[in-house]
């Protein structure tokens, strides 16, 4: 729980850090965009449900993204995301057009204005590359879930269940295999490895990881008034 919440790995188990390597899931052990959003994202819609003001949401969820960035140690990872959630809330805040591309290289920009070095980071690589794949496809993934979220009205019950299982199985494949596709470089390269497993276990893995994630952070903030219920 330390590892997948502060980054904190000296008690993860050697065995089990290889276990998730093997499989194509190390990559949700480091802090990084997974994480930050689904903190930041989901306090913004908590928020936003409470009816509170947009602004002071956004606000909120920018300044939580900033200490828990902070927490994690300012990694690239976290930093990148960091950067991009604060750019995509402030233009939603304003009502501006989110443009992926330009916040991502504005993270990276500002990420190698403070140490150069870190280009050579395969952590740093692989994050930028994952995240520029998955925002060059976004568009096409988009349309894809569009058209058969139209038909399904038009159809009969049968097809209307098939078109809706259909981009909830193959969205996230696509997107597993597009975040494969763009590191297979650094990983063959950087770990003289790679997963041919891993765009099927993120599929299943990554919901799970998810849930599981919001669930530990809970448990934490819990543990401060009653240890027996975060346990």
């Amino acid at each position: 729980s330390k590892a997948v919440t502060i980054g904190d790995r000296t008690e993860l188990d050697s065995y089990v850090f290889s276990l998730y390597k093997t499989s194509g899931l190390s990559h949700i052990l480091a802090i990084s965009g997974l994480h930050i959003s689904l903190i930041s994202m989901s306090l913004f819609a908590f928020l936003s449900s409470l009816s509170i003001n947009r602004k002071f949401c956004g606000i909120i969820a920018s300044l939580v993204a900033i200490v828990y960035t902070a927490l994690v140690g300012f990694t690239p990872g976290a930093v990148r995301s960091a950067v991009m959630l604060l750019a995509i809330m402030i233009s939603r805040v304003f009502l501006r057009r989110a443009d992926s591309i330009t916040f991502l290289f504005m993270s990276l920009f500002l990420l190698l204005t403070v140490n150069p070095y870190a280009i050579c980071s395969n952590g740093l690589q692989l994050s930028f590359l994952c995240t520029l794949g998955i925002v060059v496809f976004e568009p096409l993934l988009s349309n894809f879930q569009s058209y058969f979220a139209i038909r399904k009205y038009k159809v009969g019950l049968i097809k209307r269940s098939l078109f809706t299982i259909t981009p909830a199985i193959l969205v996230p494949m696509s997107i597993s295999f597009i975040a494969s596709v763009f590191t297979f470089p650094v990983m063959c390269f950087g770990f003289d490895t790679f997963s041919y497993v891993s765009p099927f276990t993120n599929i299943l893995c990554v919901p799970i990881f998810s849930l599981a994630v919001k669930l530990t952070l809970l448990a934490f903030l819990t543990a401060s008034i009653s240890p027996l219920i975060a346990s």
